[in-house]
């Protein structure tokens, strides 16, 4: 069927930039800042930074500086060293156990590689 969504790929953040422009997916990061006025947040973990377009988001969880979030959207733009998600949920995930999620991302990854 045409415009379905497609199902959004599983992530590791530091990993982003093997994907490309319309890509579909689902990145967990730390919230770190929004900026209302152009509805636009920040997340990072190990070092990366990617912004987040909310404009569209369905919203589950208001998120506060520090929380671990979950992002699912599409790659929307990668100019100049800065991607940005256009999200389509975006959830925190402060439950979330990171080692044990980078672990079976990890294990996928190798399992689906080989």
């Amino acid at each position: 069927m045409s415009g379905d969504i497609p199902s959004a790929k599983l992530i590791l953040l530091k990993d982003i930039q093997k994907c490309k422009v319309g890509d579909s997916v689902r990145v967990v990061g730390i919230w770190c800042n929004y900026d209302a006025q152009r509805n636009i947040a920040t997340i990072e973990y190990d070092g990366v930074n990617v912004l987040i377009n909310m404009a569209n988001a369905e919203v589950s969880d208001k998120a506060n500086e520090g929380d671990l979030v979950q992002v699912i959207g599409e790659i929307w733009n990668m100019a100049r060293g800065i991607t940005t998600i256009n999200a389509r949920i975006f959830r925190c995930e402060n439950t979330l156990n990171m080692d044990l999620y980078q672990f079976v991302v990890k294990l996928r990854d190798k399992t689906f590689l080989n």
